[in-house]
């Protein structure tokens, strides 16, 4: 069960001119949109992730995803956002190399939504412990994922993460070129 505060921070979308967006209203922990380009070109699906920083109720998230799967089929997808778990140990600069249930529950999720980590540049750890400051803890919990649809319809698409700017983490960009 979701608890109000449990979310404190937000996601943040900017569309480009030529792009109409449909959005699908499921659930709370996710945002579910259909993007649809007005020069007529293919629309894609995609869904934008706020995860909870509890494993219990990241849960939540992993069971909407599956359910929005069946909703998307074939079609392209791209989940972006900030899902507060790394994938595995080595996605972070120091500490423990303990792969988690936590870790395990996203990796179980990303197997059965059948999507990876599209093409990407820029920062490689995407959150910071410390912003602005030596010595943080980095992770990379913001990640831009896609189906084999959404590689295939769009092959030079790719995720940019940004320098931390207004927050402990990096901004994302999906260009499509």
């Amino acid at each position: 069960m979701l608890k109000k505060g449990t979310y404190p921070g937000s996601v943040i979308v900017f569309l480009v001119i030529g792009v109409g967006l449909l959005t699908v209203p499921l659930d709370l922990v996710v945002m579910h949109c259909f993007v649809d380009p007005v020069n007529g070109d293919s629309g894609f699906f995609c869904s934008f992730v706020y995860a909870s920083v509890n494993t219990v109720d990241r849960r939540c998230l992993w069971k909407s995803l599956n359910i929005f799967k069946g909703i998307v089929k074939d079609m392209p997808w791209t989940i972006l956002g900030d899902f507060n778990v790394c994938l595995d140990p080595s996605k972070r600069s120091c500490g423990s190399s303990k792969f988690t249930t936590a870790m395990a529950d996203f990796r179980d999720c990303v197997e059965e939504i059948e999507v990876d980590d599209i093409a990407m540049t820029g920062l490689r750890f995407t959150w910071n412990k410390k912003p602005g400051r030596e010595g943080g803890l980095l992770k990379k919990l913001d990640r831009v994922l896609g189906n084999s649809s959404f590689v295939s319809s769009f092959p030079s698409s790719f995720a940019h993460f940004l320098p931390y700017m207004l927050s402990d983490h990096s901004p994302a960009v999906i260009a499509i070129p």
